[in-house]
């Protein structure tokens, strides 16, 4: 067990109760925050480059402008969260609760999201390109204007309620699953 790290006179360390704390622009990156609860804490413009955070509890966080970049956030509660404008790139969000968050503009390249709740999500303007979306519940999320270009090799499975007079689109990538063979004619059943 490493000994807890002190940032803006918090002990930084897995399980710490952490709830409403103020660590806007820290440096967290690195840093093991395992279960740690920051229900409500600031974390505005903060580094959490490479940092732990699995199963930790980030309900209603104020992520906005974060960088996560390569951070572990696998079943993290993230509900409610602000991660608007947050880089959240390479991240492993597999399995986090992002049921309601806010995710505009957010750069999700290369993110696992397998197995994660994005339900009632909004990701207008995201950075999606690359991220892993398998098993992924993307019911009633706002995917305005969502980057997703891929290269063919990874199956998305879209759901979701649209208003009336809402528009949907979707760009289907007639790859191959290996992306090789580009005289590939997909079936729809």
């Amino acid at each position: 067990m490493t000994d807890p790290v002190s940032v803006k006179n918090y002990f930084i360390e897995p399980n710490a109760d952490l709830k409403a704390a103020d660590l806007s622009d820290a440096d967290l990156s690195g840093l093991d925050l395992t279960e740690a609860n920051l229900t409500g804490a600031w974390l505005f413009n903060s580094d959490l480059t490479d940092a732990t955070l699995t199963s930790a509890i980030l309900r209603e966080a104020i992520l906005t402008d974060a960088v996560l970049k390569n951070a572990s956030l696998r079943k993290a509660d993230l509900r409610d969260a602000e991660l608007n404008y947050a880089d959240l790139s390479e991240a492993d969000l597999s399995e986090a609760d992002l049921t309601n968050a806010g995710l505009t503009n957010a750069d999700l390249r290369d993110a696992d999201l397998r197995d994660a709740d994005l339900s009632k999500a909004n990701l207008t303007n995201a950075d999606l390109k690359g991220a892993d979306l398998r098993d992924a519940d993307l019911t009633d999320a706002n995917l305005s204007n969502v980057d997703s270009n891929n290269d063919g090799s990874r199956v998305y499975s879209i759901s979701g309620t649209l208003e009336v007079d809402q528009e949907l689109s979707l760009n289907i990538d007639t790859k191959d699953p290996e992306g090789y063979n580009s005289n590939y004619i997909p079936t729809y059943q």
